[in-house]
């Protein structure tokens, strides 16, 4: 049945042995925090905390959403280094998880940040201007 589905033959050999990986991929996102564990067991691991607009598609949701990656102990360092917040190609994996889940996993960082005065105003939709606004002061009676 399977050889029918995927139209392969029984008896045609594979030119080369293709490896098992995972799906890999890039994308940026706005790194807003990072965590990393270490039990007593020996087990290591961490977290990436990232942001993006909602879509705009529920009206339900205003802002900014918080999504949580899984990622290795030793990428800590690394954006400890490049410093947070900040805006970064992220390299991804999809990764077998529990009750035939899949997992998104945060492998490393490709280059610098984006995060910029402009592309902050382009997050934010704040107004360009050449300054900052000055602070409000309040009044004592």
């Amino acid at each position: 049945m399977l050889q029918a589905l995927f139209n392969v033959s029984p008896t045609t050999k594979a030119s080369a042995k293709v490896p098992d990986q995972p799906l890999e991929g890039a994308s940026v996102a706005l790194v807003i925090g990072a965590s990393r564990y270490e039990l007593e067991n020996g087990a290591k691991g961490g977290s990436l905390v990232v942001a993006q607009k909602t879509s705009g598609r529920n009206d339900n949701q205003l802002g900014f959403e918080i999504i949580r990656f899984a990622m290795p102990y030793e990428l800590f360092g690394v954006l400890k280094d490049k410093g947070l917040p900040g805006e970064y190609k992220l390299l991804v994996s999809f990764r077998s998880s529990s009750r035939f889940k899949a997992r998104l996993r945060v492998d490393g960082i490709d280059g610098e940040s984006y995060l910029d005065r402009d592309r902050l105003q382009t997050l934010f939709n704040l107004p360009k201007t050449g300054s900052a606004p000055a602070p409000k002061t309040g009044t004592n009676g």
